[in-house]
């Protein structure tokens, strides 16, 4: 089956915010005039499904305020980050596929919540390189891709219902040096099919200081 990802000339300018540093650097604040895409970090897996703190659903709300005020900002929920466990669990069957993605569609995508344009995986990382104590397997790898397909699906379905466009990117290691010592992105990832399914790819530059 063939997916095609949306393609735009603009330029884009992201942002990840921190919702744990919300207290400090309220979402008030973020400079939304000078960003186009704004990635709220970080939602969690847990038991196999999204989940985020309780604190998170006061920046959602402020998020959706923010959006109304700056109508060309898209936000997207960032799912993952460096310490986040429980991805190949979730990817590794149809079915876990489809509960992780069903979840987290509900949570961010519901009629009353109008903060999020979209979803940005940061799976950190499938087969090898991420914390020492994350959970992974040769098989996420393309799991990881079957994982985008399901996503890319579930917004693409909500889109049509709503009228509207939903993006899907994800956070990819730009490194060849991580955790576990020399590391290989193309061992993890199958970026052929990545980029004919994402929106857009954010290329974790910051790694190229490990090179």
């Amino acid at each position: 089956m063939a997916f095609s990802a949306a393609v735009s000339a603009a330029p884009v300018i992201g942002a990840y915010y921190p919702g744990y540093k919300a207290a400090s650097y309220p979402v008030s604040q973020i400079p939304a005039d000078k960003i186009t895409h704004l990635f709220y970090a970080f939602a969690k897996i847990e038991h196999g499904q999204c989940a985020v703190a309780p604190e998170a659903w006061a920046h959602f709300a402020a998020l959706a305020e923010l959006k109304r005020e700056h109508p060309r900002l898209r936000t997207l929920i960032s799912i993952g980050g460096w310490e986040a466990d429980g991805f190949s669990d979730a990817a590794r069957t149809r079915a876990s596929r489809s509960r992780f993605v069903a979840s987290c569609m509900d949570l961010f995508f519901s009629p009353r919540l109008d903060a999020f344009n979209g979803v940005d995986i940061d799976w950190e990382f499938p087969v090898y390189g991420g914390p020492l104590h994350i959970k992974a397997r040769r098989q996420d790898r393309h799991n990881f891709t079957l994982l985008a397909r399901e996503f890319r699906r579930s917004l693409d379905a909500l889109g049509q219902a709503r009228g509207r466009t939903y993006l899907l990117t994800a956070a990819l290691p730009a490194g060849r040096l991580q955790s576990s010592g020399p590391y290989d992105p193309a061992r993890s990832f199958e970026l052929r099919p990545l980029a004919q399914t994402l929106d857009f790819i954010n290329l974790m530059t910051y790694d190229m200081g490990t090179a």
